[in-house]
C-alpha cells in the first residue's frame, strides 16, 4: 500500500534534449514539474527539479507498437508524462530521497510510493488524460485512465522491479536532479 497521493502536477521550462545514442537523453536546460500531494495524510507541495546535463530514457518500453500504443517512450508534445518518468527514474536512483524542508531532512519513499507517485503524474498528464475522451460516462473514462495506469505500473514492475534497478544510477545523473517536498497542511 502507498503513501502518496499526487493531488496536481504541473510543468515549468522547457525540455530541450540532445540524443546520447539510442533512447538516453541529455537535459541541455533546467525544467521542473511541481504540485501537491498528499504523503501519509499530509498535504504537500512539492518539486522535481532537473539541470543542464541530467540524463534519462524515460518510459524505455519496448519499440513494439501495442506496447507503445500503452506505454509511449516518449511523448514530444507531453513534458508532464516524459517528467514523470524522470521523476521515477531518478527516486529509484536515490533510492526514494527526497528533502522535506518542513522538518530540514531527507526522506526516503518506499518503492511502492515512488510508483505511485510516478503513477499519479501519469494519470494526470495529458496523453493520459486522451485515454477513452469520447467514452461519454465521466466513471468510465476515470476507469480508463486508471487501467492505462495500472498497465503501465505493472509493466515498470516487471522490468524496473528487480533488486538491480533500486539505487542504480547507470547515467551517473542523481547530482543533477533534486525533490523537495513542504508541508503545506496537517
Amino acid at each position: 500500500m502507498s503513501n502518496v497521493n499526487v493531488k496536481s502536477v504541473i510543468f515549468d521550462g522547457k525540455l530541450e534534449l540532445e540524443n546520447c545514442g539510442g533512447n538516453v537523453y541529455a537535459h541541455k536546460s533546467f525544467n521542473k514539474i511541481y504540485g501537491y500531494c498528499q504523503y501519509k495524510g499530509v498535504l504537500y507541495e512539492w518539486e522535481f527539479s532537473t539541470f543542464a546535463g541530467y540524463r534519462g530514457n524515460f518510459a524505455s518500453s519496448p519499440d513494439t507498437p501495442c506496447v507503445q500504443a500503452i506505454v509511449p517512450s516518449y511523448v514530444p508534445e507531453d513534458p508532464i508524462y516524459n517528467k514523470g518518468f524522470d521523476l521515477h527514474d531518478w527516486l529509484y536512483s536515490v533510492c526514494g530521497e527526497f528533502y522535506n524542508e518542513t522538518m530540514d531532512k531527507y526522506e526516503r519513499f518506499s518503492r511502492n510510493d515512488v510508483d505511485a507517485f510516478a503513477k499519479g503524474i501519469m494519470y494526470l498528464s495529458p496523453t493520459v488524460k486522451k485515454t477513452w475522451k469520447n467514452v461519454p460516462f465521466k466513471w468510465l473514462r476515470s476507469f480508463g485512465r486508471w487501467l492505462r495506469c495500472d498497465i503501465m505500473d505493472t509493466s515498470v514492475g516487471l522490468f524496473a522491479g528487480g533488486k538491480k534497478h533500486w539505487g542504480n544510477d547507470s547515467y551517473s545523473s542523481r547530482c543533477y536532479a533534486k525533490m523537495t517536498m513542504r508541508e503545506v497542511k496537517r
